[in-house]
């Protein structure tokens, strides 16, 4: 059976966000926060053929094992390692971000925010889309990174309330 991060989404959520980010068989994606891979394996699943992943050891380890068994060409890294991304060498960045829980601190989820978009705000040719429970924080960090709102949906899942966003460049006016 798949082996499940506890932070992972389902795949009907990464299916419909694929959607809803407007992803095509010819982008080019990276999940900079992969956890378990399930939502590079249903890009995988949609056709997509230029995948990257970027998590812990741990993590990186399971979302292996998760697209080996969906037989998904996934390109996955730990953090540490490099996967020689330059310059808008990716069409798309999709991921679900970290969020403030009881098992973490506050400060740290907003470093590695602050940290994300500031380092793949020059990776991604065409847009950035999330999955956030930190909305106003990450509308903050979007606007200070040059980053402009093209769209966003709210979704409930249970009790957790998401909101999907997808952030463009700013076009020089």
């Amino acid at each position: 059976s798949p082996s499940i991060n506890n932070q992972s989404i389902t795949p009907i959520l990464a299916y419909s966000f694929l959607k809803f980010a407007n992803v095509k068989e010819t982008d080019s994606l990276l999940d900079p926060f992969c956890k378990d891979g399930t939502m590079l394996i249903e890009a995988f699943l949609l056709g997509c053929k230029n995948l990257y992943g970027i998590d812990s050891y741990n993590n990186i380890r399971t979302a292996r094992i998760n697209a080996a068994m969906a037989k998904a060409k996934i390109n996955f890294s730990t953090a540490d390692e490099s996967l020689k991304l330059n310059g808008k060498s990716i069409s798309k960045i999709i991921t679900i971000l970290p969020s403030v829980s009881k098992r973490s601190d506050e400060n740290i989820i907003k470093a590695m925010l602050a940290s994300f978009f500031k380092k793949y705000c020059r990776i991604s040719r065409e847009s950035i889309s999330i999955i956030t429970r930190n909305k106003k924080y990450v509308l903050e960090l979007a606007e200070k990174n040059s980053l402009e709102l093209a769209c966003k949906k709210n979704v409930s899942i249970g009790n957790q309330n998401y909101q999907m966003m997808v952030f463009k460049p700013k076009t020089a006016k």
